[in-house]
């Protein structure tokens, strides 16, 4: 069979080929949630989408190259996804190959993709075409239903008598303080094991954490010693199902080892349950062990999650 390859047509395609990013998103996505978040995505975010159309007419397959201003140097994270019902018939390869190619025309050293756990089919595919796993992210799903709060009573009490007291961005947005806390987080994202991107500007931090779509100022929850900014965590509402996802958490090294991250945790799982939602996510690197054992403590549990895949450009 053959495929004709097209340029992405924007915006009509947001909806054509919506299925194909539902096939990695861990929440079910719309065209319109894909517009918005492309809408607020950094200055100097590189975009290449291509789109396969079958004989019959059906888009049959995506690729994208998209890459962040905050990426390895020299690093092109690439997708080629393919609908199912037409596998197995060369057409992934054919979108690899466009990819590739265009992203050595950028400079490209490395490419980089990623695949499901769960799906070992997709893992071999990867593998077959020369990508090796370089990391594993897990994803957990707590359980706001049963959650029980009793065995942690004492964690906010104690903290905040050290001298930690705790506050929101719905409380606190002049500027200063919004750069306070978006410096806090740049520098401890580059502590979290298996990070590879370099520090983000104040703009692209702004984009995503404050303009984004689904963010909630009062779910910017931050730990402060006097006016010093010691902890953040990032909760934001994913759609319309009572689903909500913990975006980030960390906390400044002058701080850790004083329960402070788990204390961000308990107060964000109450925000969280106070609005109706009925469950949390998160993802972690296979080798952020700190996070994850908090994480385990908290109740949540395993599920499928992320392999990433690279392969040095020739």
């Amino acid at each position: 069979m053959e495929f004709i390859l097209r340029p992405f047509h924007v915006p009509a395609d947001y909806s054509t080929c919506v299925k194909f990013v539902n096939m990695i998103s861990p929440e079910p996505y719309t065209a319109e949630d894909w517009l918005a978040e492309d809408a607020a995505g950094p200055t100097g975010m590189h975009i290449f989408r291509m789109v396969a159309v079958a004989p019959d007419g059906v888009v049959a397959g995506f690729a994208e190259c998209m890459r962040f201003p905050t990426d390895k140097p020299g690093d092109y994270p690439i997708l080629a996804l393919v609908d199912p019902n037409y596998r197995r018939q060369g057409l992934g390869a054919q979108l690899l190959a466009v990819l590739e190619e265009h992203a050595l025309a950028q400079g490209a050293i490395t490419f980089s993709s990623t695949v499901r756990d769960a799906e070992p089919e997709s893992v071999a595919w990867a593998e077959k075409w020369g990508y090796a796993q370089y990391r594993h992210t897990f994803q957990s799903t707590l359980d706001l239903a049963t959650f029980d709060p009793a065995p942690f009573a004492a964690v906010i009490p104690a903290v905040e008598t050290s001298g930690i007291t705790f506050t929101t961005l719905a409380e606190r947005s002049d500027d200063s303080f919004l750069r306070a806390v978006a410096a806090l987080m740049t520098k401890t994202h580059l502590d979290i094991p298996g990070n590879e991107s370099s520090e983000q500007s104040y703009e692209a931090w702004e984009s995503w954490y404050i303009k984004h779509k689904d963010a909630r100022m009062d779910g910017i929850i931050v730990a402060l010693d006097g006016d010093r900014v010691a902890g953040v965590t990032a909760l934001r509402q994913e759609g319309a199902e009572g689903n909500w996802y913990t975006n980030y958490t960390g906390v400044h090294r002058d701080y850790r080892g004083r329960q402070i991250a788990l204390a961000l945790k308990l107060k964000s799982i109450a925000l969280a349950q106070a609005a109706g939602a009925k469950t949390m996510r998160t993802n972690n690197d296979s080798k952020n062990v700190p996070m994850l054992a908090v994480n385990r403590k908290l109740g949540y549990k395993p599920e499928p999650g992320y392999l990433r895949y690279r392969k040095t450009a020739k």
